[in-house]
């Protein structure tokens, strides 16, 4: 599988994977989420290779965490998580942080 990573070598994942956060279960990777400002038809269509190279990976998008023009990006394991729904704005008050 390609390399994948914010600050090694630049990659076609480089632009999007600003604000990373990466979660484990069970002490093995499951998600990675990212806020980047934007994402180019490049960084689409980099987010929709990721499921084709490895069928356990789905991909979504929501609102931004990071800040107000922030897009989140969630990269999951199927198999470990099942469904993960992405953050939205109309979520109720006791899930959004205050900014």
């Amino acid at each position: 599988m390609g390399n994948c990573s914010r600050y090694d070598a630049p990659t076609a994942d480089a632009p999007w994977l600003d604000h990373t956060v990466a979660w484990l279960r069970d002490g093995g990777p499951a998600a990675l989420t990212s806020a980047p400002y934007g994402l180019s038809p490049m960084d689409v269509a980099r987010l929709e290779w990721w499921p084709q190279q490895d069928p356990r990976l789905h991909v979504a998008r929501g609102t931004g965490w990071y800040g107000f023009t922030t897009t989140q990006v969630v990269v999951w394991r199927y198999d470990i998580l099942g469904d993960v729904e992405p953050a939205r704005r109309d979520a109720p008050a006791f899930l959004q942080a205050d900014v």
